[in-house]
């Protein structure tokens, strides 16, 4: 990996996000900027001139959004009330996203060009810049499906075996955060149920087994789950109740839209499932300032996966990139199916853009190199006529 052109990277990437830091602070709210951010940060302050001895733990370690901010408690607890050092925390770990998306691309595609390109892109992603600069959960969830991800890459490609236990304890300690990313495990079992290549069957049953027990625990403990109801089989309930909210406002989806457990709902879930992924390009969907500004994310979210469709046959080239994919894939349908509304959307794909831009970097670059190989075989070929 090239050291100074990465540092020149996160250096941008450090600069644009403390300037959006400046501006949410002292000139004016950024975009996501009140509401979810002001309520964690008031409640981290609290929690800091609290008495930590009568803290329910287990309640905070299981609640999701409590954890985070039980967390930034402590960073108060230390240097008291200093909005703007918070703030510089969360700057400092959207810096150290860009390197991890950076370190994924290389270990995935071993192509310098095509790491920083997907360093760039997160560097100058619209949402991940904001996010960066806010006081959201997003961020911390992010960072930890990335190492887990890290992981995940050099346990498949690279073949070290121990960094299995990595994807696993990452992607759990993201699922702290929220619930829905557990679903990536999810979609290892099943890339890993389908694939026949990339490991012996002794790994294979290895990592099915401390997959499963891992999810099991979670399942019995509630730990991890709570944004499904504390266990699998209390997803499915948890899911008809959020369909029964008032759907009516500003941001959240049509009538027509909500599932309603019948036949329907076939047809309902793959527009779901676009909708999470663009929305708000659907023009029915844009009702505020706010959402038009969203329809730059939703560009970029076509954009990439139109690249990844459009060159789909590197996975045949790279099966650990598939796996990646597949579990995008399945994360995907699971938060579709739990968000009702625009707003809601945006933030929870964010979690997943990291992921999708490590592959679409990559993907767009080796069929370059693809190109340029046939093309170079082409031309040796008439030089072999020739001769």
């Amino acid at each position: 990996m090239n050291k100074k052109n990465i540092s020149n990277i996160l250096l941008v990437a450090f600069i644009l996000r403390f300037a959006l830091l400046l501006v949410n602070n002292y000139l004016f709210i950024l975009p996501q900027g009140g509401g979810d951010a002001r309520v964690f940060e008031a409640h981290a302050y609290y929690l800091s001139i609290s008495d930590y001895g009568n803290i329910d733990f287990q309640y905070y370690l299981t609640s999701g959004v409590r954890l985070y901010e039980l967390l930034l408690s402590l960073v108060y607890f230390m240097i008291g009330r200093q909005q703007i050092l918070l703030g510089l925390v969360n700057v400092s770990l959207g810096t150290y996203l860009v390197y991890l998306v950076y370190k994924a691309a290389y270990l995935l595609w071993q192509d310098n060009i095509a790491a920083q390109k997907a360093a760039w892109a997160t560097t100058l992603f619209p949402l991940l810049m904001v996010e960066s600069a806010l006081i959201l959960r997003e961020l911390p969830i992010m960072i930890f499906l990335m190492l887990g991800i890290i992981s995940f890459i050099k346990f498949w490609k690279y073949k070290q075996k121990t960094k299995i236990f990595g994807f696993i304890i990452y992607t759990f300690i993201a699922s702290l955060f929220h619930s829905g990313v557990l679903f990536i495990l999810i979609g290892f079992l099943f890339f890993i149920n389908f694939n026949t290549k990339g490991s012996n069957v002794l790994t294979r049953l290895f990592s099915v087994v401390l997959v499963v027990s891992t999810l099991y625990l979670m399942n019995e403990t509630g730990i991890g789950t709570n944004k499904i109801g504390g266990s699998f089989d209390k997803s499915i309930e948890l899911l008809q109740k959020r369909e029964q909210y008032d759907v009516h406002g500003g941001s959240h989806y049509p009538e027509w839209m909500r599932l309603s457990g019948d036949g329907g709902d076939l047809l309902k879930i793959p527009i779901r499932y676009v909708t999470f992924l663009f929305s708000p390009l659907m023009p029915w969907l844009v009702r505020s300032v706010w959402h038009s500004v969203g329809l730059i994310d939703a560009v970029l979210y076509f954009w990439m996966l139109y690249v990844i469709r459009k060159h789909r046959k590197i996975f045949k080239f790279n099966e650990t990139a598939k796996a990646i994919f597949i579990m995008v894939l399945l994360t995907v349908l699971v938060f579709s199916l739990g968000v009702t509304n625009v707003g809601t959307a945006i933030r929870h794909r964010a979690k997943l853009a990291p992921l999708l831009i490590v592959l679409a970097a990559g993907m767009n670059r080796q069929q370059l190199l693809l190109y340029q190989k046939q093309f170079m075989d082409y031309v040796n070929r008439l030089k072999e006529r020739r001769l």
